[in-house]
């Protein structure tokens, strides 16, 4: 039990038998010696400032083979209650579970109980360990499979909760961090902090997808039940995510729970389910998740020349074969139509894109902690977008090998950790170019390309304080001759490196900085294009500097200042293309800016945030310079909830940004070049919760407005002969009544 004077919080693992559906039976397995985690160090768990009564928090939490917190699920609790015992114990460090001696990853339940303040002379300092378990209580241990949590930017569970429409989903929470800055508003792509959406690249578990969000501020292509969490990597991020020289984001995959357990959602705009179910005695686990979208019933309501849908799927099956050894298999994909209905019936594609992925994976847990995984990723691509008149289908082939190798002090403290990785693959694409404004006829073109990679990333924790990352990434990229492209070989070796240092209790300082590559893109980045190394690889210098601060009133605060700079890049269509310009492909660019951000989100009632970037982006050809194709001076993105209490909550965002510059027809009309309207928009949306019983089923009904304000936003601009046309599409107007449940 924790001490804490005056104000008192306790926290004590709850006894609960084993968990039916993740234990084998004694017929299938030899009895193996089962060792429960013990809690070794803990923070202290502060009171709430404006609570007055007692409260028990029930939480379930899946303990590494390090002995680190990697999960917590709240079984039962209130608000703030939930929200500060969720977000201490994360920081605990408990000896691991062992299996016959070897450690492994488990669930336990834990609780943690507040005590008011009362008038009371401040209680004997207890001691930093907690009292030893009673020999006859035994908690609930289910050993899991191999995953490693997203850092960086990481989006929370409260934060995704308050912002309307994305409803749990920390993917789609995504677009409202510091630093992202939006390219359409309807659209599937994002930039960073200057960088162009061709510059930013997209993972799901280590596997590469061409974009992670469906159109008009419609959910993730995975359904938010498969994603366990998202980090935005605004300078590279380890060297695992490679090939993006503007930054990553990136989903990891939630585990199976290993229970029988379903989830639906019903909505205007769209429909979702998943399911979950163990078999052969738990030893395995399926997955299914899917999504529908009728959005363009509504949407035709109020742009009736406006046409939008979407649709993903997920599949994840996963088995046991022995205490080390693992297979599983993640499939899933997606499609997004946009398009404008013309005067003759037809539809002019804006955007018409999906994508398929399977891979097959060989799990291994080795000795004092260390992993192995062996993939074989199939992959297959279409991308129709306007105005890109070369239309890609591709089908891919990647094999991938990770091994991750932790240090640990002889009590059992991480003091480091290797990730060593190397990955092959192989694409086959047939472009089908359109020499015309026509699309009646094409010209089919085919290619293949391979592509290699290894990396190493090592990160040392050389104090409680500091934390260091290295990071050194190696590509190599070929592809045959085709009537669009020559053959070609391209290479490079680019390094990463990360400081954190907790400063104080109030502030943490952070620094990185990463030198990057991949292969041509243009603003816009589609699954293949030509996208290959002839005429040399793409590659930038990403760094920032910020610190974070821990205020008062359950505040936090963030400020980091960036700058970029980029070489030898594809995206600068709107340069080369002009009068009195040498058309060369490629450009320099640069890109300077802030970020701040604050947020409340461990509040009982009132919870939100606000975010800021400040964004300078140009790009350079020869001697002509000029802002970038997207470069979104100002970016403003704030969202504010109210939890009434009993289930209700109510919630708001907006979301207000500049915009960007018009595609000029002469050289010298860069100097005053106009920009498209900003662009502001306004969501809501209220909410009711019942909870079923207290093990984390429930049902809801949430009833909201995305883009209430019927903004629409500006897809193009072109200045020509002193007069500019500006094209503007939308409103992408959706509805977010609904009702879901978890069973």
């Amino acid at each position: 039990m924790l001490s804490l004077g005056p104000r008192l919080a306790q926290a004590e693992p709850s006894a609960q038998s084993a968990s039916p559906e993740t234990a084998q039976s004694a017929e299938d397995a030899p009895v193996q010696e089962v060792v429960a985690p013990q809690l070794l160090t803990k923070s202290e768990v502060p009171y709430p400032d404006d609570q007055t009564a007692d409260a028990v928090v029930a939480l379930k939490l899946l303990i590494t083979e390090d002995g680190h917190v990697d999960e917590v699920t709240v079984l039962d609790g209130e608000p703030p209650f939930a929200d500060i015992a969720v977000q201490h114990v994360k920081t605990w460090t408990f000896s691991p579970a062992r299996v016959s001696g070897v450690p492994k990853a488990a669930y336990i339940r834990f609780t943690v109980e507040f005590v008011a303040p009362q008038e009371l002379p401040p209680a004997e300092p207890a001691s930093s360990l907690p009292s030893p378990m009673p020999e006859e209580e035994e908690q609930e241990i289910v050993v899991v499979g191999q995953r490693v949590p997203g850092t960086t930017r990481v989006m929370t569970d409260a934060e995704t909760q308050i912002i309307p429409g994305a409803e749990g989903d920390p993917v789609r929470a995504i677009e409202a961090m510091p630093g992202a800055i939006p390219i359409l508003s309807s659209g599937p792509f994002i930039g960073v902090r200057g960088s162009t959406s061709g510059m930013v690249g997209y993972q799901f578990d280590g596997i590469t997808v061409p974009y992670l969000f469906h159109l008009a501020r419609g959910p993730a292509v995975v359904n938010p039940w498969m994603v366990e969490s998202a980090a935005l990597y605004a300078t590279g991020g380890p060297a695992r995510l490679g090939r993006a020289v503007g930054g990553t984001i990136e989903a990891r995959a939630a585990p199976p729970e290993g229970r029988l357990r379903a989830q639906a959602r019903i909505r205007l705009t769209d429909s979702s389910a998943g399911v979950e179910a163990p078999f052969a005695h738990g030893k395995g686990s399926v997955m299914l998740a899917g999504r529908y979208s009728y959005t363009q019933l509504l949407v035709s309501l109020i742009a009736p020349d406006f046409t939008l849908n979407y649709w993903d799927y997920q599949m994840r099956t996963t088995f046991q074969v022995d205490a080390h050894n693992s297979v599983e298999v993640l499939a899933f994909g997606s499609g997004d139509h946009s398009g404008i209905k013309l005067e003759d019936g037809s539809v002019d594609d804006l955007m018409h894109a999906s994508f398929h992925r399977a891979s097959l994976r060989y799990n291994h847990l080795g000795q004092g902690g260390s992993k192995q995984r062996v993939s074989l990723t199939y992959g297959h691509d279409r991308w129709d977008a306007r105005p890109e008149p070369i239309r890609p289908r591709s089908h891919s082939l990647t094999a991938r090998f990770e091994h991750e190798l932790p240090f640990v002090t002889a009590q059992g403290a991480r003091r480091a950790q290797l990730a060593l990785g190397a990955e092959t693959g192989v694409r086959f694409q047939k472009d089908d170019y359109y020499d015309g404004p026509s699309t009646d006829t094409a010209v089919t073109y085919h290619r293949t390309d391979w592509s290699a990679a290894a990396w190493a990333d090592y990160s040392l924790f050389a104090s409680a304080n500091t934390v260091l990352d290295w990071g050194l990434r190696a590509d190599l990229f070929t592809n045959t001759a085709s009537p669009l492209v020559d053959a070609a070989v391209g290479w490079s070796l680019t390094p990463r490196v990360a400081v954190s240092h907790q400063l104080s209790r109030v502030v943490r300082l952070h620094t990185s900085f990463g030198i990057n590559s991949q292969l041509q893109s243009p603003a816009q980045r589609p699954p293949g294009r030509l996208l290959t190394p002839n005429g040399g690889l793409e590659y930038s210098a990403l760094g920032d500097l910020g610190a974070e601060f821990n205020l008062p009133y359950e505040f936090s605060a963030e400020a980091t200042v960036f700058q970029n700079a980029y070489f030898n890049v594809g995206d600068a269509e709107h340069l080369r293309f002009i009068d009195q310009q040498a058309h060369d492909p490629r450009a320099l660019g640069k890109a300077l800016g802030f970020e701040l951000s604050i947020k409340r989100m461990l509040a009982k009632h009132w919870r939100g945030f606000l975010s800021y970037t400040y964004s300078h982006s140009t790009r350079s050809i020869g001697r002509v310079t000029s802002a970038s194709a997207y470069d979104r001076r100002h970016v403003v993105d704030g969202a504010l909830a109210y939890d009434f209490g009993r289930g209700w909550s109510l919630s708001t965002r907006a979301t207000y940004y500049t915009g960007y510059p018009a595609r000029m027809d002469s050289v010298s009309a860069l100097d005053n070049y106009p920009r498209t309207k900003p662009y502001f928009q306004l969501d809501f949306q209220g909410a009711k919760r019942f909870n079923i019983g207290n093990d984390g089923r429930y049902w809801a009904i949430t009833a909201g407005v995305l883009n209430a304000t019927l903004s629409q936003d500006s897809n193009d601009m072109h200045c020509a002969s002193g007069s500019c046309v500006e094209e503007r599409v939308g409103p992408a107007t959706v509805p977010t009544v609904g009702v879901e449940g978890e069973l």
